[in-house]
């Protein structure tokens, strides 16, 4: 009776083990689809900011190479840096450092790429400040260049007139010490004379001051000495002006223009060489005949190394 009460106890024990048996498998294994659910979830959400990680380190480098790229671009377009530029280089320089710091960590973390962003910005704001600062250098020296330029042309022109003046100076004193010279051994006269002359059928001739009787005019004077003026031909022209203006001219007569010193141009009716010697002095004397004189007054100038050295005159009736 005993043995049947304890077997029927353990037949009743049986399916409670079981039953708890089977709870502890259902919750283990609900515990461990709980836990790897968690676990995937957590790795989706590492790997989801992995990506995010990588995507905004991969902006970062890209925004980062385009602001090196410009600041590359500015640094050549300089042709003469001063001191404030190169202080502002080595602030950027010092920038970039820090960032490629950061984004050359395989292991940056996303506090570190915020950190370089902010670094970015700071050196997008760094290099616009540089490009402004040569903008402002380049405008300044044009203003230099521009005002350089003034400064040269004028001093040029300024240089180009005082040389101009200076070649004026050297030509005017050497055209003065020349006309000088050429005044100092011009020839000069003494006792000039004019005599109307009648020829008389014997070949006497006598002074008339009456046109019609006269049949010559008688021009003569002394040349003076001249220690300057060397001896040897000396070419004097004689201008004859009669009273209507005319020059006068007659046969064997070598006339023809003289250009003065002065630049002008007289007529003259004859031309006399004269065989000068140094320190001598010497007369000259040649007539003038004409077929028929006129009353009024003959002017008589002459010349010689294209000066006016000596002028006179005679009144006929």
């Amino acid at each position: 009776m005993e043995q049947d009460s304890n077997k029927k106890n353990n037949n009743s024990t049986l399916p409670i083990a079981l039953g708890v048996g089977l709870l502890l498998s259902l919750g283990f294994n609900v515990y461990q689809f709980v836990d790897n659910k968690q676990s995937i979830e957590t790795l989706n959400n590492s790997v989801k900011e992995l990506s995010t990680v990588s995507s905004e380190k991969s902006q970062l480098e890209f925004d980062y190479k385009n602001l090196q790229d410009e600041f590359e671009q500015l640094k050549s377009s300089i042709v003469d840096n001063d001191g404030l530029l190169s202080n502002k280089e080595h602030n950027i320089s010092i920038q970039q450092q820090e960032i490629d710091k950061i984004l050359n960590d395989a292991n940056a973390s996303k506090a570190d790429l915020a950190k370089a962003e902010s670094m970015i910005k700071s050196l997008k704001s760094e290099i616009a400040t540089y490009k402004s600062e040569i903008i402002r250098l380049e405008k300044e020296n044009a203003i230099l260049v521009k005002n350089n330029t003034l400064l040269t042309t004028e001093r040029d022109s300024i240089q180009t007139n005082l040389n101009t003046e200076r070649t004026e100076r050297i030509a005017e004193r050497e055209i003065a010490t020349k006309k000088e010279e050429e005044l100092s051994t011009t020839l000069s006269i003494s006792n000039h004379k004019i005599q109307p002359l009648k020829v008389r059928n014997n070949g006497k001739e006598v002074t008339k001051d009456r046109a019609k009787k006269v049949d010559k005019i008688r021009v003569s004077f002394d040349i003076d000495r001249n220690s300057r003026a060397q001896s040897g031909q000396k070419e004097i022209y004689v201008s004859i002006r009669k009273p209507n203006g005319q020059i006068g001219k007659f046969g064997g007569a070598d006339s023809g223009l003289l250009k003065l010193h002065s630049g002008d141009e007289v007529a003259y009716s004859d031309k006399v060489n004269v065989n000068y010697q140094n320190g001598a002095g010497q007369t000259v004397t040649f007539d003038w005949e004409d077929a028929a004189f006129e009353p009024g007054t003959y002017k008589i100038d002459i010349y010689q190394n294209g000066f006016k050295i000596s002028q006179a005159d005679v009144v006929l009736r």
